[in-house]
C-alpha cells in the first residue's frame, strides 16, 4: 500500500505539533533538487545525464552510475499513469542495458561538459576507482510525490516474483512558518529487500561485496583474526567501517577539512584467506588523510606504522598525490598493532587502551 510520512515539531516544553503535508505540486523542482544532490535520493548515485534522449524515443530523466559501476534509470512520475510510468521506466531501461563503456563514457562526458572526467567524478564522488567492467547491471528507481496502489503492486510484482531491480521513492513536502519547508522519502520496498531479491533469482551479475563477518573469517583462515579484530574494536568508536571485494575499510567524516566530503577512506584491512601468519596483515593507510583529519603532520601518522611498509603507496595504483597517496604494509605483531591502534586513539581524543 503506498506509504505516507508524518512529521512533528518537538516543542520546547516537550510537546508534540504536527508538520503539515502540503499537496503543491512540487514534482518539476524536485528533479532540479535532486540533480543538485542526488544522495536526497540515493548517497551511492552519481548523475552522468540529464532528460537523455534514448534511441526508442522519450527521455530519461535522469541517468546515474552507482558504486559497483551499473546504470540506475530514475524516472519522474508527474502525472503519467501507473502503466506509464512503470512501462517507461522499463522501456528506459531495456535501452540503458546495451550501453557500452564507451557509450556510457561518452554521455558522461557530455553531461560534465568538460569540468572533470567520468572517472574523476567517480573517484569524489565515491572515494573508489572506476570499475575496470561498466554496465553490468542496472535498476530502476520511480520518483513522485505520490505513488499510487496500482504502480506500487507492479513494482512489488516485478521485484519479487521476477527479480527486477526496481523500486519506488516517494518525496513529501512539508512546510511550516515556524519550523520552514521539510522533504521527506520513503522508499515502497526497503532497497536492501530489493538487493536480495535480485540475487535470488540470478538477475545481478555482480558479487556482492562480503560481509564484515565474511571478511573476519578470510583473517581466521589466514591465522590473524586475533590482530584483524583488535584493531577492528581498538577504532571502532574513531571510524566507520564497511566492506570491498578485499578489504575491511575504515572511514572519517571529513566535512571540516581541507577536501570536504561526508566519508573518506583512511585505512584498509586486506586479510589474505590463502595465505598465512607469517605474510602478515596487510594494510593500506591514507597517511595524507589522516595527517588533515588530526590536524598533525604526516610524518607523525608514519610513526605509528609497521617498519615492514611502503611509503610511496598511491591510492588504485594510480599517479594520485595529496589525499589519495599514504603507507601500504604489513602488521606482524601485537606490539605493531598496539602501537598503531593507541597511537590513533590518542589523536582523536580517545583514551588508549591499556
Amino acid at each position: 500500500m503506498p506509504q505516507s510520512a508524518r512529521i512533528w515539531q518537538i516543542e520546547e516544553d516537550d510537546s508534540l505539533r504536527e508538520i503539515e503535508s502540503r499537496t503543491v505540486d512540487f514534482e518539476a523542482q524536485l528533479e532540479d533538487w535532486l540533480e543538485e544532490d542526488i544522495s536526497v535520493l540515493s548517497e551511492e548515485l552519481l548523475i552522468i545525464g540529464r532528460q537523455v534522449n534514448t534511441d526508442f524515443g522519450g527521455q530519461i530523466d535522469l541517468l546515474c552510475i552507482d558504486l559497483a559501476g551499473d546504470l540506475v534509470v530514475v524516472e519522474l512520475k508527474r502525472n503519467k499513469t501507473p502503466r506509464e510510468v512503470v512501462a517507461q521506466g522499463l522501456d528506459y531501461a531495456s535501452w540503458a542495458v546495451d550501453l557500452s563503456s564507451e557509450d556510457v563514457q561518452d554521455q558522461a562526458d557530455h553531461y560534465l561538459d568538460g569540468d572533470t572526467t567520468l572517472e574523476s567524478a567517480f573517484r569524489e564522488a565515491f572515494d573508489a576507482p572506476l570499475p575496470d567492467v561498466i554496465n553490468e547491471g542496472h535498476r530502476i528507481l520511480i520518483v513522485g510525490a505520490e505513488i499510487d496502489a496500482q504502480s506500487e503492486r507492479i513494482i512489488e510484482y516485478l521485484s519479487d516474483e521476477h527479480g527486477v531491480d526496481i523500486n519506488a521513492a516517494t518525496f513529501q513536502y512539508f512546510e511550516d512558518e515556524e519550523t520552514g519547508r521539510i522533504l521527506s522519502r520513503v522508499f515502497t520496498i526497503p532497497p536492501e529487500q530489493v538487493e536480495v531479491r535480485t540475487r535470488r533469482k540470478g538477475t545481478s551479475k555482480r558479487t556482492p561485496p562480503p560481509t564484515e563477518e565474511e571478511m573476519e573469517r578470510r583473517a581466521e583462515r589466514q591465522g590473524v583474526a586475533d590482530w584483524y579484530c583488535r584493531i577492528g574494536s581498538g577504532l571502532e568508536n574513531e571510524f566507520k567501517t564497511e566492506t570491498t571485494q578485499s578489504a575491511l575499510g575504515f572511514t572519517a567524516d571529513f566535512r571540516d577539512t581541507e577536501f570536504p566530503r561526508e566519508k573518506g577512506r583512511v585505512l584498509n584491512l586486506l586479510p589474505d584467506p590463502d595465505g598465512d601468519r607469517e605474510d602478515g596483515l596487510q594494510f593500506q593507510v591514507y597517511t595524507y588523510r589522516l595527517a588533515s583529519l588530526f590536524e598533525v603532520d604526516e610524518s607523525q601518522i608514519r610513526e605509528l606504522l609497521p617498519e615492514d611498509r611502503n611509503d610511496d603507496w598511491q591510492y588504485a595504483n594510480e599517479d594520485f598525490e595529496g589525499e589519495w597517496s599514504g603507507s601500504e604494509g604489513y602488521f606482524h605483531s601485537e606490539d605493531e598493532i598496539r602501537t598503531f591502534v593507541d597511537g590513533i586513539r590518542d589523536l582523536g581524543g580517545s583514551p588508549s587502551e591499556q
